[in-house]
């Protein structure tokens, strides 16, 4: 699932969110689309925060359970 991959690849980096384009594996315009679809519905469901520390810049996801420790 998403959330899996999502937490591996924050216990790989040691760091407590990834990039969305990690979670990509062809990285084309639908792709893009339908994962952020999913990451929205992830974040509604409070169980990853979306990070854009900046206008149009990088989009990080931070699980949830990371956030809260």
């Amino acid at each position: 699932s998403l959330m899996n991959s999502i937490v591996s690849f924050v216990g790989d980096d040691n760091d407590d969110k990834v990039e969305f384009d990690a979670l990509l594996e062809q990285k084309d315009r639908e792709e893009k689309i339908e994962k952020f679809k999913h990451v929205l519905h992830l974040e509604n469901d409070e169980q990853v925060r979306l990070i854009q520390e900046e206008f149009l810049g990088e989009l990080h996801v931070r699980p949830e359970e990371k956030v809260n420790n």
